[in-house]
């Protein structure tokens, strides 16, 4: 049998070993104890009874209001996404693993109010923002400069509308740049 002493004096690779096995253990044992406390306890153990969840529109009364209007206005020329977050059509890429992790943290929670998506290859054509007054706010203010800048380094064209009671078609589709140019932005003439 070994003993404290013997383990300790003799060969510092086994001495090391043996207190690596005996954290692996421990570590082990202590996970072991938390599952099972979880799994006794139930979902509660991990999301606290006092959270209330219930399902939410994704858009604001006034945010369907504009959506159906821009459905018309593009006429089924493209895909309308509302509430896209940035990380799902913007793409990082860093030869810095801590870059790319940090930027793609700052745009994680970020969205667009709209997107209109190509048809064909799935990809952003451009970005809608529905201006309301929270816009004025100095932090709202910062969020669309940053979101801005994002969208333009990535070549996607961001179109601000100011919110309203009711929406005029051709109104939209004069602001997106769609009155008689195709996606190219070449007229129709032109691509004839």
């Amino acid at each position: 049998m070994l003993s404290p002493a013997t383990v300790i004096g003799s060969d510092p690779a086994t001495f090391f070993s043996l207190v690596v096995c005996a954290l692996v253990i421990g570590l082990a044992v202590l996970v072991i104890k938390y599952l099972r406390r979880t799994s006794r306890l139930g979902v509660s153990a991990i999301s606290p009874d006092n959270l209330v969840r219930s399902s939410k529109p994704v858009l604001t009364e006034a945010e369907a209001r504009f959506f159906c209007s821009l459905e018309k206005a593009v006429e089924g020329q493209y895909l309308v996404w509302p509430q896209l977050p940035l990380w799902t059509f913007i793409d990082v890429r860093s030869n810095h693993a801590g870059a790319t992790a940090a930027f793609t943290n700052r745009i994680n929670l970020k969205r667009v109010d709209f997107t209109l998506v190509d048809r064909r290859t799935f990809t952003v054509w451009k970005a809608i923002e529905l201006d309301d007054r929270t816009h004025q706010r100095l932090d709202r203010q910062r969020r669309d400069a940053f979101v801005e800048t994002v969208l333009k380094q990535a070549g996607v064209q961001l179109v601000r509308i100011p919110a309203a009671r009711a929406y005029d078609t051709q109104a939209i589709r004069r602001q997106l740049g769609m009155n008689g140019t195709d996606v190219n932005d070449r007229t129709l003439a032109e691509a004839l």
